[in-house]
């Protein structure tokens, strides 16, 4: 009996597995027709479960505002998390919002405070360049926006 249960819990293993990414690649479909409201309805699962490249994705919808209310405090969210997992793109537009000052404490302090918040930006830029994140360089990437390119 044990041998049955332990054999039908792979099999749907392997099955969440397999449906995982079609669900990633359903949401792309869905935003790149621009009906957001299917791509967050597949995203925001995968991006709960820890999907890096979900947690991206909704950066960039809440970036964006497509389908949500605009708000970079939870763009910025989705994107350490992702940042945080390695996914370059999402560690540059993480720099990105600490650069800016969007989505992050205010840089409103001057002195100490402001350079936290740009050694955060120097980090993620950093961790995303040594990645080979196309069109960063470690002198201007201060002044670049951040990257939409996702959805």
């Amino acid at each position: 009996m044990r041998r049955i249960a332990a054999t039908l819990a792979v099999v749907a293993l392997l099955f969440s597995a397999g449906t995982a990414g079609a669900d990633y690649a359903d949401g792309m479909a869905a935003a790149l027709r621009g009906n957001y409201a299917r791509a967050l309805h597949e995203f925001r699962p995968l991006a709960e479960l820890g999907n890096a490249e979900a947690q991206y994705s909704l950066g960039v919808i809440y970036t964006n505002g497509h389908g949500v209310t605009k708000s970079d405090a939870e763009a910025a969210k989705w994107y350490r998390m992702a940042a945080e997992q390695g996914l370059a793109e999402a560690q540059y537009n993480l720099g990105a919002m600490y650069a800016k000052g969007i989505g992050v404490p205010e840089n409103d302090a001057p002195g100490l405070y402001g350079r936290i918040l740009m050694s955060e930006a120097v980090k993620w830029y950093r961790k995303a360049a040594e990645q080979g994140c196309e069109g960063i360089s470690l002198i201007d990437t201060p002044a670049l926006p951040l990257a939409t390119v996702a959805v």
